[in-house]
């Protein structure tokens, strides 16, 4: 099956389709691809199984289902594509790569642009985001953020802000002209983080006074839960 006008190509080994309903099923091997205005592959999900809803606005991929796209890589037990939308739901323990990011929780919603570049991603359920503190590869710490939801905001393909909510909690690293300060632990209803070329430039906690809390740790005296991951 191939949608020139939305740029998509969907094949397997074995497919049936119900015309009149709509519908189709496609298993051994089914491939889904998303192309860019060049026609070069932007977007590959595979799985088990495949399913297409409504001539495909809607595709539902279950079992063993990987997910490849130039800016991230992703991996869970069932995937929606909702083509009107540009939006990819992933369930059952999703976990996602996004450069120097790894995120995780029960649900995942990833929200695309119509030139194929990540928007917006949104995290519910233990979510969970970790970074490296450097990029680089020569120093292996992490930050963490937690929280029931996590919304993380891109421009450009680049990380700009992400909001925490509900059981809000963060652990970052203080780095300053190449000096380690120590690391500072953030408790509150709400954390808004800002971001400019990987780097954090400004926290705010919105929060209930008796429901937030503010911990710096120097080097070497970081709590023994964030010492663990």
């Amino acid at each position: 099956m191939t949608d020139l006008e939305n740029d998509l190509k969907i094949f397997s080994d074995h497919a049936e389709m119900d015309n009149e309903q709509e519908y189709g099923i496609l298993t051994d091997n089914p491939v889904f691809i998303k192309l860019d205005s060049t026609g070069q592959e932007e977007l590959k999900i595979t799985g088990l199984k495949m399913e297409l809803f409504k001539g495909g606005d809607k595709i539902v991929v279950t079992d063993s289902v990987n997910i490849e796209q130039k800016e991230a890589n992703a991996k869970c037990g069932i995937a929606e594509f909702y083509r009107n939308e540009n939006e990819i739901i992933l369930k059952n323990d999703p976990y996602v790569w996004q450069k120097h990011d790894r995120l995780s929780g029960g649900v995942i919603h990833l929200f695309i642009t119509e030139n194929n570049k990540l928007a917006k991603t949104i995290i519910k359920e233990k979510a969970m985001v970790i970074s490296r503190v450097d990029t680089t590869g020569i120093d292996t710490r992490e930050n963490k953020l937690t929280g029931e939801q996590i919304t993380m905001f891109f421009q450009d393909n680049e990380l700009s802000e992400v909001v925490v909510e509900m059981k809000a909690t963060s652990y970052y690293y203080v780095v300053e002209e190449d000096e380690d300060k120590g690391m500072n632990r953030i408790i509150g209803d709400k954390i808004i983080v800002q971001i400019n070329n990987r780097k954090i430039v400004n926290i705010r906690i919105e929060s209930s006074p008796q429901l937030s809390e503010g911990i710096f740790y120097p080097t070497g005296f970081e709590p023994d839960e964030k010492r663990k991951n």
